[in-house]
């Protein structure tokens, strides 16, 4: 009896582990959690005040990087940004009320979402798990898919 409900109890344990798909995953940042399924980093409301970067060099596998409601004035360069999260199409930056709205231009390769259009603060809209965003399509690119994202 005793060995059915060891086996059980593993089984499950073996189950709950391969279910779970959030990390930790910025050893600087243990607010800052991975989401293998998703292929999102969030790091939303911790009081960042720039763009954390990986001590392992890079990060891969990630497309979306979720910084909302933090302090973040600039962010590095794109060249910088991509060596690191060398995936990454979209930095999510909406709620960092002192972000520098003119450094968007610089960002060709990577789609910043931010307050920036009209001015719009939304501080109390924070995202911690956003649902999955879906393959782009002709119909509907990955800009498009963000703003229905949103």
């Amino acid at each position: 009896m005793r060995t059915a409900v060891l086996c059980v109890f593993l089984v499950f344990c073996a189950f709950q582990s391969a279910n779970c798909v959030r990390f930790e995953c910025l050893a600087d940042k243990p607010q800052c959690h991975c989401d293998t399924e998703q292929e999102a980093i969030h790091c939303h409301n911790i009081g960042l005040t720039s763009l954390p970067l990986p001590d392992a060099g890079r990060l891969r596998g990630y497309t979306i990087l979720g910084l909302t409601g933090n302090a973040i004035r600039k962010l590095p360069n794109e060249e910088q940004i991509l060596e690191s999260y060398p995936d990454l199409t979209v930095i999510d930056v909406e709620g960092n009320a002192v972000f520098d709205c003119d450094s968007r231009a610089a960002y060709t390769k990577v789609t910043l979402l931010t307050d920036c259009e009209g001015n719009i603060v939304r501080p109390n809209r924070v995202i911690i798990v956003p649902p999955p965003v879906g393959e782009a399509t002709v119909e509907c690119d990955l800009k498009c898919k963000m703003d229905k994202h949103l």
